[in-house]
């Protein structure tokens, strides 16, 4: 994937958590835990969360194939300190999404539903 498409993906990313009260985090990443754009704090290790992803990819597979193969279809993990939500995109990649608490996950869910459109063009490399 050539740079301006890598740097227009953070540019969307950046956007998710300026837009939505609540995201920390916000990554695309590959099926094998390969890191291709992100949007995250200091507190936020990226590498941990691209091992995060392998790791599901390993134990995981049938889960991994059936979620990419379903459009619209996302995971989340909720717990008291925070949520993950995963979407699946193009070409098998995933965009995770870390949220505080206190987010407000039917917002997230509106604006990636929209957001996911223009990520899957830059990711095909396609004009928007």
């Amino acid at each position: 994937m050539n740079s301006d498409r890598i740097v227009r993906l953070n540019e969307l990313l950046t956007a998710l958590r300026s837009e939505v009260p609540g995201t920390r985090a916000s990554f695309i990443v590959t099926i094998d835990g390969f890191m291709i754009a992100s949007d995250h704090g200091a507190d936020i290790d990226q590498y941990e969360i691209g091992k995060l992803i392998s790791s599901m990819e390993q134990k995981g597979e049938d889960f991994a194939e059936n979620i990419l193969k379903s459009p619209g279809t996302r995971f989340s993990i909720w717990s008291e300190k925070g949520d993950i939500q995963l979407f699946p995109l193009a070409n098998s990649s995933i965009l995770f999404v870390l949220s505080d608490s206190d987010s407000r996950p039917g917002l997230l869910q509106l604006r990636v539903a929209k957001m996911i459109e223009i990520i899957d063009l830059v990711i095909n490399n396609e004009e928007i």
